[in-house]
């Protein structure tokens, strides 16, 4: 992505950005280090600042599902806090959000540095209608 602009942040407090400013996201094994109360504003938060049809890429973690410490495989010693969920858990979450789910992957074989049991990969598309340019009349 050459002339690509990139962004660092809390995801969870987008409040610096602009409505509909980004044509897509990439939350790379963020997400599952978020309380569950945290995923549904995320998303929605997400959606807000997406572009209509803004592209949202998601990678995610498997495991036993819910919240838990595990082991930190580069900081020996260390916890690290993670909330795994299921496929069927974040396309709902998707959905409720806004986005319609276009390409899913999972990758059952772990790496020896992986903190679960396989990966799960979203595209999602933020369903959103561009109302830019459209002409409203009033009778």
């Amino acid at each position: 992505m050459p002339n690509g602009k990139f962004k660092l942040g809390d995801i969870t407090d987008l409040s610096s950005f602009d409505d509909d400013s980004f044509d897509g996201i990439m939350a790379i094994y963020s997400l599952q280090h978020l309380p569950a109360e945290q995923l549904d504003q995320t998303l929605s938060g997400f959606r807000r600042i997406l572009k209509p049809d803004g592209q949202l890429l998601i990678a995610l973690q498997t495991g036993t599902l819910g919240e838990q410490l595990k082991d930190e495989p580069f900081l020996p010693g260390q916890k690290l806090y993670i909330n795994f969920v299921s496929r069927e858990q974040m396309e709902d979450l998707l959905t409720s959000n806004g986005f319609e789910t276009t390409m899913f992957l999972q990758a059952e074989e772990p790496s020896k540095d992986a903190i679960g049991d396989g990966k799960l990969f979203f595209q999602a598309s933020n369903k959103k209608l561009d109302l830019a340019g459209i002409t409203r009349f009033h009778r």
